[in-house]
């Protein structure tokens, strides 16, 4: 994501994340992490049939196709719910409690019930379109957003590629396996990566915030400014007025978002 005109930076987004891979480990480690998730997301939708052969039922195809996508909108309507309450790694777990039963469903079950499946696994792609974007935006700093965001649109892809890979196999319970595995591997991963520090400032959690950004950023910078920049960032909620790199409401002083 670029900054936008007039924005301030602090401290460390004028660091260069990739001349110091080593300082800088854990918030790729916290993207990466966050990205399986897009893979199952990719996995859905590279998944488009539940047969794979001639003699599949067309009107039942479409029917198993578009499931995804109506399960996905409430996914995104709930999900907003979710993750401004819960955050955002709670988001991607809750994905994977639907994901999970509803590629086991997919795997096991005949027609009649799979599509019962089939829109769980909608419901938590759309969780996870949602969540996964949100919280890399939110751990990264304004210099290198739009650069790890490529890592999501890596993990979707991959998630494609793989579906359509297996889908040649013709056997819906290894396709099925497949998806679990990375559903289950999502769900272990994010319990290892910190809460977004923004989520945090919102719900008044300022000591988890501190931790969230050593975490992210390393000891060696000044966490405590960064921390200092986003609750003012937050606490612009009224209209502003651009006056050089800042903005000026009547009330205070705050930098722009």
């Amino acid at each position: 994501m670029a900054c936008e005109v007039g924005e301030k930076i602090p401290l460390i987004a004028s660091q260069n994340v990739f001349e110091n891979v080593e300082q800088f480990k854990t918030l790729f480690k916290a993207v990466f992490f966050a990205s399986v998730a897009s893979a199952s997301v990719g996995f859905s939708i590279g998944y488009t049939s539940y047969y794979n052969h001639e003699d599949g039922n067309i009107i039942d195809e479409i029917f198993f196709a578009i499931l995804l996508a109506i399960g996905a909108v409430f996914g995104l309507v709930f999900g907003v719910i979710i993750i401004e309450r819960f955050g955002r790694i709670a988001g991607i777990m809750i994905a994977s409690i639907f994901y999970i039963p509803g590629w086991i469903i997919i795997g096991v079950c005949p027609y009649g019930v799979v599509i019962f499946g089939r829109f769980l696994t909608g419901v938590a792609t759309g969780f996870c379109s949602l969540t996964v974007p949100i919280y890399i935006v939110e751990v990264s700093f304004c210099r290198v957003r739009g650069s790890l965001m490529v890592i999501n649109q890596i993990g979707l892809t991959i998630g494609i590629l793989l579906a359509s890979i297996l889908g040649y196999l013709d056997n819906k319970k290894i396709i099925a396996g497949a998806a679990v595995t990375n559903a289950v591997l999502m769900r272990i991963l994010v319990q290892f990566i910190p809460e977004s520090p923004r989520w945090l400032l919102t719900k008044k959690k300022r000591s988890e915030a501190l931790k969230a950004l050593l975490w992210l950023r390393g000891p060696l910078y000044d966490i405590e400014d960064e921390c200092s920049y986003i609750e003012n960032n937050l606490g612009c909620k009224q209209p502003l007025i651009k006056v050089g790199s800042y903005c000026k409401r009547k009330d205070k002083d705050c930098r722009a978002t």
